[in-house]
């Protein structure tokens, strides 16, 4: 017999590896959404690198910033739309992912 999943998984709405700055092409976003991220600036050495995510339109309350050798985090949002998200770095390795849920 099989076993089945409980609940369904969230849905991907974006997800983005890299470095330097990229910008997500447009995307509605549900009444619940959020940004799981991640960055390595290690090439920075003992002092870190800077990480930030923004955001225009229905993100505009999108800003996430951060300054450290390596770290993550995550962020909800209950404001439903269409926007743009921003990341912006110097450090060699990136990671952004934004969930339904």
């Amino acid at each position: 017999m099989a076993v089945r999943p409980t609940s369904r998984p969230d849905d991907l709405l974006w997800e983005m590896e890299g470095s330097d700055v990229q910008r997500s092409p447009g995307f509605a976003a549900p009444g619940a959404w959020r940004i799981v991220w991640n960055y390595d600036c290690s090439n920075f050495g003992p002092g870190g690198g800077n990480f930030k995510i923004t955001g225009d339109g229905a993100f505009d309350r999108v800003d996430i910033q951060a300054t450290d050798v390596k770290a993550s985090g995550r962020m909800s949002y209950t404001r439903a739309g269409y926007g743009h998200l921003l990341v912006e770095s110097v450090c060699d390795h990136w990671k952004v992912t934004v969930l339904a849920g």
